[in-house]
């Protein structure tokens, strides 16, 4: 980022072919990761509106966010 006064919003959608009808149905585990000024983002893990660092990547859904 060449300017950290301003925000940065990532999103990431995606679709998923027809999976399983029992269980999981999702068959794509794609993955929004982001490093910034040294640390390491996982799609969907917020605190306050923004992202933070040191969870889980997050299964179960077709659409991941960053924002920082």
């Amino acid at each position: 980022m060449s300017n950290n006064a301003k925000p940065l919003r990532i999103a990431l959608a995606l679709t998923d072919v027809p999976g399983s009808t029992f269980g999981n149905a999702f068959v794509s585990t794609l993955d929004l990761v982001v490093t910034a000024s040294g640390n390491t983002y996982k799609g969907n893990v917020f605190s306050g509106g923004f992202s933070v660092t040191g969870a889980q990547r997050t299964r179960g859904t077709t659409c991941r966010g960053f924002s920082h």
